[in-house]
């Protein structure tokens, strides 16, 4: 068992570890794809590629990473802005332009690739764009069955089975390997459904900071607004902005400061639910949640 694991984290170095591609609130502003590096060394990825697509990869549904370094045994987070999650990107790229496929009745996908600059470098399959030749690391099949007639292949240019494709995650929830850098090449059985846990380069196992909201639950017939407080060491009004999402990802608020009225943008009571509310400063960003009732 042991030996087979360890064939399994050899064979790819660096892997799609998670990624949120149906977000709460706007696409592809909210998307983040979470790297994970299964060696011993540093793995310096200037210049790699990530493609996604539904009937083919590539084209414009792509961004090539420009600069940066996943740690040994770490993660490298990718975020479409600065406010797709509370956690710090470690690059955000300037052409990711087009959101990540969603899941649906077909199959898509999502894949990095490397440069190749000798023999050595080839892993799975390869293609060219402008001139460069890049082999495939890593790829992700998800969603419905495929499409026979847009099949997406696999890391070796092998079209993939209905029988290997991971599940299509709800809006708001993520893809995620069930185990860091377990990948046995096939999506099914490598990947779940999870709560979004983007981790960045930085991370040493602490837990994304909570707000606190008070009161809580906000009962609209009897308080005129509500709290939302950051922990303590983000305590700061510097560049505060705060955005109120529905649990369907709708955005109804933005506030500069930390009282909330229960109001949409448009000065409308809001219906009884859970609304997910994501604060940031110049000192750090924080989430948490505020049901709503009546």
């Amino acid at each position: 068992m042991f030996f087979l694991i360890f064939v399994i984290f050899l064979s790819s170095r660096i892997v799609i570890n998670e990624f949120l591609y149906d977000a709460i609130g706007d696409e592809p502003e909210g998307e983040w794809i979470e790297l994970y590096n299964t060696s011993s060394t540093p793995v310096d990825i200037s210049g790699w590629r990530i493609e996604w697509g539904g009937s083919s990869f590539g084209g414009d549904y792509t961004f090539t990473i420009e600069s940066g370094t996943v740690p040994a045994f770490g993660y490298f987070l990718i975020e479409n802005t600065e406010d797709a999650t509370p956690v710090k990107a470690d690059y955000i790229p300037s052409d990711w332009i087009k959101g990540i496929q969603n899941g649906g009745n077909d199959a898509v996908g999502i894949r990095i690739a490397k440069p190749i600059f000798s023999v050595s470098d080839i892993i799975g399959s390869t293609f060219t764009v402008n001139g460069t030749t890049y082999t495939v690391i890593d790829t992700v099949i998800y969603g419905g069955e495929t499409n026979s007639k847009y099949q997406l292949p696999d890391d070796d240019d092998n079209p993939c089975p209905d029988s290997e494709i991971a599940p299509d995650a709800p809006p708001g929830y993520s893809l995620s390997r069930k185990y860091d850098g377990y990948d046995t090449d096939n999506s099914y059985n490598d990947f779940i459904i999870t709560v979004p846990s983007p981790k960045n380069s930085f991370y040493s196992g602490e837990k994304i900071k909570e707000i606190v909201v008070y009161p809580n639950p906000f009962n609209l017939s009897k308080y005129n607004s509500v709290n939302i407080l950051p922990p303590e060491d983000m305590v700061s009004t510097l560049n505060l902005k705060i955005k109120i999402y529905t649990l369907k990802g709708d955005l109804i608020r933005e506030l500069d400061n930390g009282e909330w009225d229960g109001k949409d943008r448009y000065g409308r009571r809001v219906s009884p639910g859970v609304y997910i509310i994501f604060y940031k400063t110049e000192r750090g960003k924080a989430r948490g949640k505020v049901t709503v009732i009546r």
